[in-house]
């Protein structure tokens, strides 16, 4: 097992052995713990290298295989993705759009060892091929399946999230291992900056990019003749997000994105999360947005006030005006805490 170093925000370094003892479980744990252990922020520098010459991996047996859901005529959702349920955690959601004109364009791949499940399903639903497939963000349990694929797909993605995908090495959430070497071919080609669109008409598919939230490289993906949307891990459901500083992810940033994107958009029909299994409506990223900017207020007078990070953390408690979003204050530090820690150096610094 490589060394790995744990990275904490500098107003939160507290309490940190019972922390590194969590997060050495969680990475040898194997790639499905180590997702859990990137959240909190493990680093492990040398993985990659150990993995240069990636290839497919077979599908894990102890694990319940994913299902395909019809959710609209020619839009179909792929799930086990909500990390909470192990025995059925195969990566993050995927939606699956079958165009009129250009084949099938897919939002995501998964977990190393499920791309070619995932075709098995498309193909369950639809005669037409995978020509284009979306990625959100970096992390490998929305990517590492891409090698399983042929490699005439066409993979998009934003220009930070291939540069994420593209280094030499880096921890293991980023995953960056799966594509060194011969499998470099599989990283997404077709790149955008602030906006993209993908094909015309009734098969047109909307990218946005609002600048740095989960990540520094996270696309939204919108479908308008559906009125459908992926939002990625931007909304990963409702609980505490993973704000990954290793990938230029942001506590404030959080809070314009999604400010963003709730004027953007009005109304989606059919919003997808990037952990849970089934769409959820509209008003919930609403919900979400709105007790985000609530937080990131608190900890900003907070800090104004003179009072301390974990001071922040342990008083906090959920407005009533927000109910069902969880805090995820499990672990040590928990992350919440990790969280206020994030959003109270950005504000200091600011």
């Amino acid at each position: 097992m490589p060394a790995i170093q744990v990275l904490v925000p500098s107003s939160l370094r507290f309490g940190r052995r019972p922390f590194l003892d969590r997060a050495r479980r969680y990475a040898l744990g194997g790639l499905a713990a180590g997702a859990a252990a990137g959240a909190f922020g493990v680093r492990d520098r040398a993985f990659g290298a150990a993995v240069a010459a990636q290839t497919p991996s077979n599908q894990p047996r102890d694990i319940t295989p994913p299902t395909i859901t019809k959710l609209r005529e020619n839009l179909y959702s792929i799930g086990g993705a909500d990390a909470e349920h192990r025995s059925s955690w195969t990566g993050g959601s995927n939606l699956v759009f079958v165009t009129r004109n250009h084949g099938v364009v897919l939002v995501d791949t998964k977990n190393p060892g499920w791309g070619r499940h995932m075709q098995t399903l498309i193909r369950s639903v639809t005669d037409k091929p995978v020509t284009t497939i979306v990625i959100t963000h970096t992390h490998y349990d929305h990517t590492a399946s891409n090698i399983e694929f042929p490699d005439t797909v066409d993979f998009v993605a934003h220009v930070n999230c291939v540069r994420s995908m593209s280094q030499a090495s880096c921890n293991r959430t980023t995953g960056c291992e799966y594509f060194q070497g011969e499998n470099a071919r599989y990283l997404p080609k077709i790149t955008f900056r602030d906006r993209h669109t993908l094909f015309e008409g009734d098969d047109r598919v909307d990218l946005y990019y609002f600048g740095p939230a989960h990540t520094d490289g996270d696309a939204i993906v919108h479908i308008p003749s559906l009125n459908a949307m992926h939002p990625g891990d931007i909304y990963p459901g409702r609980y505490s997000p993973f704000i990954d500083t290793i990938n230029g992810g942001s506590g404030v940033g959080y809070d314009t994105v999604l400010t963003q994107m709730v004027k953007t958009f009005a109304n989606v029909d059919i919003m997808l999360p990037a952990h849970r299994d089934t769409p959820e409506p509209w008003a919930r990223l609403q919900e979400y947005a709105a007790w985000w900017t609530s937080f990131v207020g608190y900890v900003r007078d907070g800090q104004k006030a003179g009072r301390s990070p974990q001071e922040l953390a342990d008083e906090y408690r959920l407005p009533p005006e927000f109910p069902g979003v969880g805090l995820n204050t499990l672990g040590a530090p928990t992350r919440l805490h990790i969280n206020t820690g994030v959003i109270f150096d950005e504000v200091k610094g600011s």
